[in-house]
């Protein structure tokens, strides 16, 4: 039976940001409504059921990313369900490309901001830009050379890092990107690695640096975001 979302789609989307992945999974989802679903000589148990998995898969998906599509509620005709079902995916596929834009814009907002001057931000001098370059190198080096962290995953890691290293400039808005780097890598090394403290290791020192560079610039004593701190004690 034909997969409406292959295992080859969910490999591709680890790699791409959230809201544009979440679009194409709802483009073959309806793709596949139109096509095939919405023939009432197709609506099979079979296919039925591949349409609430790939729908719940969807929406998983959306609920991880911050979004808050309506629930799927079920009647009693199954031509009705699946057609409820695309106009979900459809509303899904909207409220990620509304949040893809609003962030892209912001992005790009903050991005010039600094660059002209029109916001605060935090200076970075050559010492602690060469020693966060030097850090981020190689806590990449420790996630390549993991037997524990999945191939996937060592791509989606790595790439995140070099998001925040091709960010990385003398004046920024905030540290937001590092901060997320920090939180993801923590977490999945955390929970798949036998030894975590080399990567911990680097990340707190990293988080030190950057903790340093908001209270030297602002003149206040700052710890980053509370909840999202990747200061973790190394496993014994």
């Amino acid at each position: 039976m034909e997969k409406i979302i292959p295992d080859s789609l969910i490999n591709e989307i680890l790699e791409i940001n959230p809201y544009i992945a979440l679009q194409k999974l709802c483009e073959e989802f309806l793709e596949f409504y139109k096509n095939t679903l919405s023939d009432s000589k197709n609506q099979t148990v079979e296919l039925f059921n591949e349409a609430i998995g790939a729908y719940s898969f969807i929406y998983s998906f959306a609920i991880k990313w911050h979004l808050q599509p309506k629930i799927f509620t079920s009647s009693h005709v199954r031509s009705n369900n699946l057609a409820q079902l695309k106009d979900l995916v459809f509303e899904i596929s909207g409220l990620a490309e509304k949040k893809y834009a609003e962030l892209s814009l912001a992005e790009a907002s903050e991005k010039y901001d600094a660059m002209f001057g029109n916001v605060y931000s935090y200076k970075i001098s050559e010492k602690d830009l060469k020693r966060i370059q030097t850090l981020v190198n190689e806590l990449r080096d420790e996630i390549n050379n993991s037997d524990e962290i999945k191939d996937e995953h060592k791509n989606r890691l790595r790439k995140r890092l070099e998001k925040f290293q091709s960010e990385l400039y003398k004046d920024m808005a905030n540290f937001d990107i590092f901060w997320g780097v920090a939180i993801e890598i923590s977490g999945h090394v955390g929970q798949v690695c036998e030894n975590v403290k080399p990567f911990f290791d680097k990340i707190n020192t990293l988080v030190n640096i950057v903790t340093n560079i908001m209270n030297l610039t602002s003149g206040q004593v700052l710890l980053g975001p509370p909840t999202t701190n990747p200061m973790i004690e190394s496993k014994k």
